[in-house]
C-alpha cells in the first residue's frame, strides 16, 4: 500500500494549497439546487423528464439514456414506461446492494 504523503512532503506550500483552493472555487460554476418535493418524488416521469429533475437538484447529470436502459434492466415502471423518483432510487439502492454482495463472494 502506497503511503499518503501531506502537502509539505509533496513539497507543496502551504500558500500554494490555499491558492489551488481559491482558484478552483473561483472558477467552480454556481449550480441552483432546489428543494425536492413529495410530490416530485411520487410523480412518475418519462426518462428525459427525470433527468432534469436529478439535475435541477444538484443530484448530479443522469442521462436519459441511462434511466432507458436501467428501465430495460428493469426498474419499475408504470404501464405508460415512467417512473417516480421514489421508485429509481429504491431500485438503485437494492442494485447497488446485490453488486456489493456479489463483491464479497
Amino acid at each position: 500500500m502506497a503511503k499518503v504523503r501531506s502537502a509539505r512532503q509533496a513539497g507543496k506550500s502551504a500558500a500554494a494549497i490555499c491558492d489551488t483552493k481559491k482558484r478552483v472555487k473561483k472558477s467552480s460554476p454556481k449550480i441552483a439546487v432546489r428543494d425536492l418535493t413529495l410530490e416530485d418524488a411520487e410523480t412518475p416521469r418519462t426518462a428525459p423528464q427525470l433527468a432534469a429533475l436529478l439535475a435541477d437538484s444538484g443530484a448530479g447529470t443522469v442521462p436519459a439514456e441511462t434511466i432507458r436502459r436501467h428501465l430495460r434492466e428493469g426498474a419499475p415502471a408504470d404501464s405508460r414506461g415512467r417512473i417516480s423518483l421514489t421508485a429509481y432510487a429504491a431500485w438503485l439502492l437494492v442494485r447497488l446492494g446485490d453488486s456489493h454482495a456479489n463483491e464479497r463472494k
